[in-house]
């Protein structure tokens, strides 16, 4: 088959606009594949690997665009390129016609008294453009990854010296004065504030809230890698403090993936230390350790938010019954196993949220033994990059090696889909385990993109004589553009069971998996979970911290909003009302990885 790499010079767009651009080719009948992609190293290895690299492409720098196009004669390639003008040239039009800002001062001039900056560039340029946004007086949103953890320590430590949040990097969710920010879910005001070095935590918190009649003050995210000790839990110590110091929070919730050793005395002090009730969901503390320090310790996500609810009236947990019980009902568990084969016993989770697969890793390795996963903290049981599974394995798609030059799989399926198509056709697998993620800034059907992948599983399955159980939960709200209640309906009208968390969905999974290798259905420890004894240590000290006037000020301002980074951002914070100026930003330096170093250490960016 011919092929042809077309190279449009000096034309940036971000991985999102690519992914479009892709999209609309993909049913075109002549195309074998086309990667829309920009000229970096990396993405130019990934082609040369795919041996769609030729030495135009070669040629590319990162401010040029790469169009690899593999077709089933040169006269497509021939139409091809003519369309690509029409795919990609509206942009150019409309930023000649609009006079984007090419510089965050630029913008600023166009936004006065903007009090936000959301920054989604690649990594490597994340950590000067948010330096760049908190000496201007911004607090910021940093969206991007893979930025080294010296420089996130270094923009923290900045971003406090001047009374300001740096939420991030590695920040996907965050809700500020009712505006759904990155890809955060829409969720109505309300007494409940969360802090989390945890997006999709936080984000299945503040749904649960929503779906059980309260609503959120301010979510603060601070990014995955916060708590980790060369950070040291900077950035949720700050949004302890502002949630504190918030008169519309009533309660916190506390939400991390497993922290650091020495960062977890901080943190439990700064809980001890603070005058609100705190529920904490600390993946893998001793739960005797959280209740030390006057905080509570749910078992789960659910958990944290129920007993936040229950808590905000001034009740004791335990007197609100809003969790669903874990038991499944005979008639389904009998359904969804009946099928299945003596080979299948495996659970294979597709992950599009890292806590929600560290949620799912807490509750089932008490109970099935070790599980295979891309994000394990046991050497031996972790999965190198992209490989394939083995018995119970769980995948996270937005672990660095998945989003390294491509959206997040909350905005692109494609990667998922065809693992799902993959795992499907191993004859060993009882139950495929699926999260669905919903907001303003992530794809306008994820259940829809999924779905038609799920049936066609399932059909393969049946033709080799199997049964394919698959289990899934959907974290949204009715607010979103997507609807709770629609994508529901979506999954369950192709089969699959549909739970309203993630962690009941995972006990039903475990519960399939069981009865398919030793017939009977397990009782399940109510213990297991989130906070399982693992880590005990003394009781800290309680410590009080204050959170600045600036950002006690953020809360009761209106949001006005520097983008720098992903269109769909700006896109999604317009279609709520959040005035916003996005800045056309383009690589410093051409990209030249050489001249971007001198101008890191000259200050230059």
């Amino acid at each position: 088959m011919p092929k042809r790499n077309v190279i449009r010079r000096n034309d940036y767009h971000d991985s999102f606009e690519l992914m479009m651009a892709s999209v609309q080719l993909q049913d075109d009948p002549g195309i074998v594949q086309v990667i829309f992609m920009m000229g970096t190293g990396s993405n130019k290895q990934f082609l040369r690997d795919l041996g769609l690299l030729s030495a135009d492409g070669e040629s590319a720098t990162p401010n040029d665009l790469i169009v690899a196009i593999e077709a089933d004669s040169a006269d497509t390639l021939d139409r091809i390129e003519r369309d690509l003008e029409s795919l990609l040239g509206g942009r150019a039009a409309a930023d000649a016609g609009s006079e984007a800002p090419r510089t965050l001062e630029t913008a600023l001039r166009q936004l006065p008294g903007a009090n936000l900056c959301l920054i989604s560039v690649p990594g490597r340029y994340g950590s000067a453009e948010a330096r760049r946004a908190l000496r201007a007086g911004l607090h910021v949103l940093l969206f991007s990854d893979n930025v080294p953890l010296d420089q996130e320590r270094a923009l923290k430590e900045l971003a406090r010296s001047r009374g300001l949040l740096c939420m991030g990097p590695d920040c996907g969710v965050v809700n500020l004065n009712g505006v759904a920010l990155a890809l955060a879910s829409v969720v109505r005001r309300g007494p409940i504030g969360i802090a989390g070095a945890s997006g999709s935590g936080i984000q299945q918190v503040a749904v649960l809230v929503e779906r059980w009649g309260l609503g959120v003050s301010q979510a603060i995210g601070v990014g995955g890698r916060d708590m980790h000790d060369a950070v040291g839990g900077l950035g949720l110590e700050a949004a302890l403090a502002a949630l504190e110091a918030d008169p519309e929070t009533r309660v916190i919730v506390v939400v991390s993936r497993a922290p650091g050793a020495a960062t977890l005395p901080r943190i439990l002090g700064r809980i001890k230390g603070c005058g609100k009730p705190v529920v904490a969901c600390l993946s893998g503390i001793d739960p005797v350790a959280i209740r030390s320090v006057g905080a509570y310790a749910p078992r789960d996500l659910e958990e944290a938010a129920a007993q936040a609810v229950a808590l905000a009236p001034g009740k004791e947990p335990g007197a609100l019954q809003v969790v669903a019980p874990y038991a499944v009902p005979g008639e389904l568990l009998t359904r969804e196993t009946r099928g299945l084969q003596p080979a299948q016993r495996f659970i294979r989770g597709l992950f599009c949220g890292g806590t929600f697969l560290d949620e799912a890793l807490h509750i089932l390795t008490p109970m099935l033994g070790p599980i295979r996963s891309n994000a394990s903290p046991i050497p031996e049981l972790a999965l190198a990059g992209r490989a394939a599974s083995r018995g119970h394995t769980l995948v996270d798609f937005g672990a660095e090696e998945f989003t390294l030059s491509r959206p997040h799989p909350v905005i692109d399926p494609q990667p998922r889909r065809e693992r799902l198509l993959q795992e499907a056709d191993d004859p060993e697998v009882a139950v495929l385990l699926l999260d669905f993620i919903l907001g303003p800034a992530v794809h306008p059907d994820p259940a829809g993109a999924v779905v038609d992948a799920i049936i066609q599983a399932k059909h393969r399955a049946a033709d080799g004589g199997r049964y394919l159980s698959v289990v899934a939960s959907v974290c949204g709200t009715e607010g979103d553009p997507q609807r709770l209640s629609v994508q529901e309906d979506t999954l369950r009208r192709a089969g699959v069971v549909v739970l309203p968390s993630n962690a009941q969905a995972v006990r039903l999974a475990a519960q399939i998996a069981q009865r398919a290798v030793d017939g009977r259905s397990p009782t399940l420890d109510s213990t297991i979970g989130i906070g399982a004894p693992v880590r005990a240590l003394a009781v800290p000290e309680p410590v009080r911290s204050q959170a600045s006037a600036s950002v006690v000020e953020l809360f009761t301002q209106e949001l006005r909003i520097v983008n720098v980074g992903l269109t769909l951002f700006a896109e999604a914070l317009q279609r709520q009302s959040v005035k916003t100026v996005s800045v056309d930003w383009r690589p410093p330096a051409g990209g030249d990885p050489e001249l971007v170093s001198l101008l890191e250490k000259l200050g230059g960016i």
